[in-house]
């Protein structure tokens, strides 16, 4: 359901993205924002007001609004471009986002970031995406289709090396770590038994690895993009 209500505004996203034509890239953050406020409302509604997808709403949004201003310049998909332009429009982000501040009504990443010190998903935005590019879409190099195996792991390599502030919030440092180990090893020897081990874990320590799974999200997308060009490149030959 809340797929369904957010799908509606990625055409709305890549078109913006396609259309921006200011050299500073920091001034498409609001009008993505805009986009994301009114599908975060359409989530809500959808949800009976719960959160399921704000994490993907703020990725996806700079990804689609990306991919619209990568390829108003070009009819080629680069990674390294890709990342510039999310790079620019996330430039300091953290710094400008999370001031202290006093009193109540911090949100859930201002509350991590005060206590720990970790971006969440700015940070991962303003990096360009590192834990997509370095981790999550080597996993998926020279595949031409996906399957749960591919993806499992493709999560894993994620969530094994993401500060992810969903298991921050709810628990701490320790178990943090404790759940990354877990992942390195369920990735280096895969077997059933192994990843059961995350599925358990998490589910003893009441943790939820969602930060992870919006990057795979994210890793998907890009796979996608990139994979679909390079079908359309291989079909002319």
């Amino acid at each position: 359901d809340s797929t369904c209500a957010i799908s509606p505004w990625f055409s709305d996203l890549a078109r913006e993205g396609f259309s921006f034509r200011d050299i500073d890239l920091t001034k498409a953050l609001p009008q993505i924002r805009n986009i994301g406020l009114r599908m975060e409302s359409a989530m809500f509604a959808a949800t009976q007001n719960t959160n399921t997808q704000k994490g993907v709403i703020f990725l996806m949004g700079l990804s689609l609004f990306a991919c619209g201003k990568l390829f108003s310049q070009s009819d080629q998909f680069s990674t390294d471009a890709f990342r510039s332009i999310i790079q620019g429009i996330c430039k300091d982000l953290v710094k400008k986002e999370f001031v202290p501040t006093s009193g109540s009504g911090k949100s859930h990443g201002e509350e991590i970031f005060l206590k720990y010190g970790s971006g969440g998903a700015r940070g991962e935005a303003e990096s360009g995406f590192e834990m997509v590019f370095e981790f999550g879409l080597p996993q998926l190099t020279g595949l031409t289709q996906l399957n749960d195996e591919s993806l499992i792991k493709c999560f894993l390599a994620i969530a094994a090396n993401n500060n992810d502030t969903n298991i921050l919030y709810r628990s701490n440092p320790e178990i943090l770590n404790d759940f990354k180990c877990l992942c390195k090893n369920a990735l280096e020897n895969f077997n059933h038994e192994n990843y059961s081990a995350v599925i358990d874990f998490c589910k003893n320590k009441n943790i939820s690895p969602g930060g992870s799974a919006d990057l795979l999200a994210v890793t998907i997308f890009v796979w996608s993009v990139g994979e679909r060009l390079g079908a359309r490149l291989r079909e002319r030959k």
